[in-house]
């Protein structure tokens, strides 16, 4: 390739370089951000969880989801993400799942309808610093 050739390419190479960069971090953020719409209709009755400090919907009234309510917040698994909101009902923020509190580890697999797949069974769960 000549020089003068090389001088007009480079620009546009660098230019096409940063745009994928540029999409591929937008499409992990949204990824992260999405939210999850929670309707519960008519006020929810909420169980305890036993051995925990974790609440459930009551069976009858369970979303297609899973979802809990621990320490003034509400969590939602689903699709392998998790969500949390300061709501019941509304939209749910993504969040990692490292910020989940380890106590929702403690709820019986027999409790949920999609398991963390990469969570150990009960009763076998690490210790950790998460609330």
């Amino acid at each position: 390739m000549n020089p003068e050739a090389r001088k007009h390419l480079t620009p546009l190479l660098l230019a096409l370089g940063m745009t994928l960069v540029i999409a591929a971090t937008a499409s992990a953020q949204n990824r992260l951000s999405a939210d999850l719409q929670v309707d519960l209709g008519s006020t929810p009755r909420w169980t305890s969880v036993r051995g925990t400090h974790v609440k459930e919907v009551r069976s009858g009234q369970r979303p297609a989801y899973d979802m809990f309510r621990y320490g003034g917040r509400y969590y939602a698994y689903s699709n392998s993400q998790w969500y949390s909101s300061t709501h019941g009902s509304g939209a749910y923020s993504a969040i990692d799942q490292s910020v989940v509190p380890n106590e929702l580890s403690k709820v019986p697999q027999d409790h949920w309808r999609n398991y963390p797949a990469n969570w150990p069974a009960p009763g076998n769960a690490p210790k950790s610093d998460r609330h």
